[in-house]
């Protein structure tokens, strides 16, 4: 993740994931739908001038809705700690293709919020700046 380039020596950084289900067919330029998981705050590191970390989190969904046009939305929100006092920011999102089970897979972080699929749609979102990248793997329950 390359979106905090300067880090403040004092502060401490993590990073969360916050994961929900997006339909592109819903709507004008799509739609949310089901709950959003929020994960617990993975400690971060600087590595060769990007930030890094290497936890895996196993995550379940449940819906009965399996349509094509579904992705699979992980936006990773920087934490920045400073004595106690916390801030939070969009470190990008990614989307996935979420009932395509392909195995591991990377695919881009995209700069920004995923709150602005809303106003351009998730083709716009595609065509977006780039702010890393995130792998992941989706399966079926056993």
């Amino acid at each position: 993740m390359s979106g905090l380039s300067v880090p403040m020596a004092s502060a401490k950084y993590s990073l969360e994931f916050y994961v929900t289900l997006f339909n592109k067919d819903l709507g004008e330029f799509g739609g949310y739908y089901g709950r959003t998981y929020r994960s617990q705050a993975y400690p971060m590191r600087q590595a060769g001038g990007s930030w890094d970390m290497d936890k895996e989190d196993i995550i379940y969904f449940h819906t009965s809705y399996i349509e094509k046009s579904s992705f699979l939305i992980i936006e990773c929100v920087i934490v920045r700690d400073i004595a106690g006092i916390k801030s939070y920011s969009s470190g990008g999102y990614a989307l996935c293709d979420v009932f395509q089970f392909k195995g591991l897979e990377s695919v881009d972080l995209i700069k920004g919020s995923p709150r602005n699929i809303g106003s351009g749609g998730i083709e716009a979102a595609f065509r977006s700046a780039k702010a890393g990248r995130v792998q992941y793997e989706v399966r079926p329950f056993p």
